[in-house]
This record gives C-alpha cells, structure tokens and sequence, in this order.
C-alpha cells in the first residue's frame, strides 16, 4: 500500500490569500540575522533592540487584526464564525 501524500496547503480562493500572508510568519529571518551579528559588531545591541522591537510590534497588529480581516473576507464557516 502507498503512503498518502501530502502537499502543502494552499488558498482555496483569492480572498484566502491576505489572510495567510498577514497570518504568515514575520520576523524569523530578521531574527536570526541580528542574533547571528558578532558581539564586536558596531551598534549590534541597537540593532537587537530594534529588530526585536519591529517583531514585536508587528506580531501585535497582526495578532489583532487577523480576526477582523476573516470576518470582512467572510472566510469562518458556520459555527466557527460565532468563535471568532
């Protein structure tokens, strides 16, 4: 018996798509640049300070615009929606 393959989910339609960009990850790469800048690095506290600023910042809104958004692009089904 052959396994079942998976492929990676992809919007179902075009008013799925800024939701899972405003719902993707952001800042993971800034991250890990910051972090990997050597401690004689010129301005690397600075820089933490404001990548990590930024991540934060933008988790924030996001995190508290996504609910609005599915519920203007109409994406909750049913009961999901009365969760939202």
């Amino acid at each position: 018996m052959e396994a079942a393959r998976t492929t990676p989910s992809q919007p179902q339609n075009q008013r799925q798509i800024p939701a899972c960009i405003l719902g993707g990850l952001r800042g993971a790469l800034a991250l890990a640049v910051a972090l990997s800048l050597t401690t004689a690095f010129p301005y690397r506290e600075q820089i933490l300070n404001l990548t990590f600023g930024v991540v934060i910042f933008s988790i924030l809104v996001q995190g508290l615009t996504i609910k609005p958004l599915v519920r203007i692009l109409k994406l909750a089904n049913g009961g999901d929606a009365k969760a939202l």
